[in-house]
């Protein structure tokens, strides 16, 4: 008889794994924009090299393929990309590497939320939605670059005009998908497994980041307006999605659920909340807004906290033996 060890099995680097890389650059991001630079230049450092991971992941053991079945894994890596290219941003100052993402990252969006919208599988879930929050991460880094200056008037009006399609693409795709879920959660039809709890902050994704993109893509001040009208409704629709999302992750961290790459579900939806707050202070001229986005970035770091350390949990952990 011999021992062997065994360690719940998870998916190989790659796409599946692309929620730790959107956590880590959109908490390099904010950190910088709350002038926490050292963090943020730390967070930087740690969010390209999950983006190097998850390449040579991908390119090793190909999984998950670009099947229709797949497409939450590849929107996920979608708005890796994009959030990757903002924190490069964030850390050198520089546009270039902000721009070759966004057209990379916007591209694969496109493409994933059209693919996405073909069939949706299985009993409704929150992932549902990852590739159609996707458009709108590119539609907010999209109105960033078009403000920028780094392009011609010329390309900057495409860039925005661009960026406005995919605002519309996913707005109309992921809240009616997530009212969907909802519905079947209040109807008692829905199931949430321990260690996907993180997944019930994705809704919260297409809060914060509409509200940022609204922001940066208002034109004018009546426009300027109605988006932060807009980015008032929006969080205040967030309010239940907040409170049952809160419910369900941090009600199920004592329990200790098995660790999955659903955990970093929990990170890049509040990242969006504190982005989405923070321009409504600038948009709105409430100083409240960004003492608010302060309290997400703390929620932020708390949750990705938690994410990592059960991660090198289980990397170093045996949590059974089995004999054979």
């Amino acid at each position: 008889m011999t021992l062997k060890i065994e360690r719940p099995q998870l998916p190989p680097a790659g796409p599946a794994w692309a929620g730790s890389l959107m956590g880590t650059s959109i908490a390099a991001t904010l950190s910088h924009v709350h002038h926490f630079e050292l963090l943020g230049d730390v967070m930087v450092v740690l969010a390209t090299a999950i983006l190097l991971v998850i390449i040579f992941g991908f390119l090793k053991y190909r999984n998950p393929h670009f099947h229709q079945e797949f497409m939450g894994p590849w929107g996920m890596t979608s708005m890796g990309i994009l959030a990757w290219g903002a924190a490069m941003t964030s850390l050198t100052g520089h546009w270039s590497v902000q721009a070759y993402a966004w057209i990379i990252g916007t591209a694969l969006g496109v493409v994933v939320c059209l693919n996405q919208l073909r069939k949706f599988h299985g009993a409704p879930t929150f992932l549902w939605g990852l590739a159609l929050v996707a458009p709108m991460v590119g539609a907010t880094v999209g109105g960033q670059l078009a403000q920028s200056g780094f392009f011609s008037e010329s390309t900057s009006h495409t860039i925005h005009s661009l960026a406005v399609v995919c605002f519309f693409m996913s707005f109309l795709t992921a809240p009616p998908t997530f009212a969907r879920v909802y519905l079947s959660v209040i109807r008692g039809n829905f199931h949430l497994p321990l260690g996907l709890s993180g997944t019930a902050w994705i809704p919260l994704g297409i809060v914060g980041q509409s509200t940022a993109a609204a922001q940066v893509l208002a034109v004018g001040d009546t426009w300027k307006h109605v988006g932060v009208i807009y980015g008032y409704v929006m969080f205040t629709l967030g309010i239940p999605m907040f409170a049952y999302a809160a419910y369900k992750f941090w009600g199920s961290l004592p329990k200790i659920p098995d660790y999955t790459p659903g955990w970093w579900g929990s990170t890049f939806p509040t990242g969006t909340l504190c982005l989405g707050s923070h321009y409504l202070a600038a948009s709105s001229g409430h100083a409240w807004w960004d003492s608010l986005s302060l309290i997400f970035l703390i929620i932020l770091f708390c949750h990705w906290g938690v994410s990592a350390v059960r991660f090198l949990g289980w990397l170093s952990g045996v949590p059974r033996v089995s004999s054979k």
